[in-house]
Order: structure tokens, then C-alpha cells, then sequence
């Protein structure tokens, strides 16, 4: 059975406070959102609907390694819990590849994250600078017109002009694409042997 049958099933034998129960109660033995889906069959994005409005129920600890829901000021992505503000609303976090002495820590609200335990799907080589920029690496195309980078999130190769060795828009399709919501993202050209 999929996922989509195995909600729609849910929906009809036990109804949305079934599921919500469910889902809280995964919640409450502090399961990733991405877990309660795999354990219930469910699509990811049904469990994390359900796991909004109980955030408070089950507070996030500092040190929690948690993913955006929404954009955080132009910024979407994986980080780690520092601490909870005003009766557990909001949630501090550090970005993932922010270096300490910049900071680089973003508030939200406790329902824009979920728990998780995955990392987030970069290009292969892909590291941080000190700004905390995502630096990756890019390899020049056949005709060597352009500079292109396989992006394992959109599954798509990305295509840069070959000056554009720098700073430059991610070109991902996927609106929740961690290059996406990172904003500018350094292209560092491979040498050419």
C-alpha cells in the first residue's frame, strides 16, 4: 500500500483525531517527524501537518538537531537547537556550516521546525566558508562554456556561466531546496588537468 492510500485509509477508519493521536504520540517519544511518517506509511508532508500545534506539548531541547519548515529570513535549512524563548513559541537555532564567531543564528516559530535526523542533501564536495557561505566545487562542461555542479536534491545538473566563478543563485527548482533558501551560494571552479 502507499503512502497517499495508507492516509487516505487513516482518514476514513479513524479520522483526523485518529491520526492526530497518532502522530502526537509520536511526538511525545520524541520521533523524528520523518520516523513517524516511515512508521505510520504515511507522506511526509501529512505528518508534519499533524505535528503542527502541539509543539508546546513536547518542547525542543538545545543541542536538537532540527530542519525549517518556512523561511527564516531568506533562509531555509538544517541547524541546531540553541534554546526556547517566551513559553517555548520560538525556538533559536544555529545554522548548519555557520561558523561560531559569526553567529549566524536564526529564530523561529517552534511549529516552522521538526525534528530530524537527516543531513541536509548538498552537492558532493560542498563545505562552508568562513562567512558561512556554501562553497561548491564545479566542474567546467564538454564544450567548456559553462561551469555545471550535480545538485542531489533537484536531481538535475546545474548550469553557471563559465565566468562565474563566485558568488552567484543557486538555480534550483525545488522550492525547498537547501541551495534554494541559502540564497547566494561561492562556486569554486575545479582545475582543469
Amino acid at each position: 500500500m502507499t503512502r497517499n492510500q495508507t492516509i487516505e485509509r487513516m482518514f476514513s477508519t479513524i479520522g483526523t483525531d485518529g491520526i492526530l493521536a497518532l502522530v502526537a504520540e509520536g511526538q511525545r517519544r520524541r520521533m523524528t517527524t520523518r520516523a513517524i511518517a516511515k512508521h505510520l506509511n504515511i507522506p511526509m508532508s501529512s505528518a508534519e501537518f499533524f505535528a503542527l500545534g502541539h509543539e508546546n506539548e513536547f518542547p525542543l531541547n538545545p543541542g536538537e538537531r532540527v530542519r525549517m519548515l518556512a523561511d527564516a529570513m531568506g533562509w531555509c535549512g538544517n541547524g541546531t537547537v540553541i534554546a526556547q524563548q517566551y513559553d517555548d513559541e520560538f525556538i533559536r537555532l544555529r545554522k548548519d556550516g555557520a561558523p561560531e564567531k559569526i553567529g549566524c543564528i536564526v529564530s523561529a516559530l517552534r511549529h516552522e521546525v521538526v525534528l530530524t535526523d537527516m543531513p541536509e542533501l548538498l552537492p558532493e564536495g560542498a563545505t562552508f566558508n568562513d562567512c558561512g557561505y556554501l562553497v561548491v566545487p564545479c566542474e567546467p562542461t564538454p564544450d567548456g562554456k559553462h561551469l555545471h555542479f550535480y545538485c542531489p536534491h533537484c536531481k538535475k545538473w546545474h548550469l553557471h556561466g563559465i565566468g562565474n566563478g563566485g558568488y552567484v543563485g543557486a538555480n534550483c527548482q525545488k522550492h525547498d531546496s537547501p541551495l534554494l533558501a541559502r540564497g547566494s551560494i561561492f562556486l569554486l571552479p575545479k582545475s582543469v588537468h
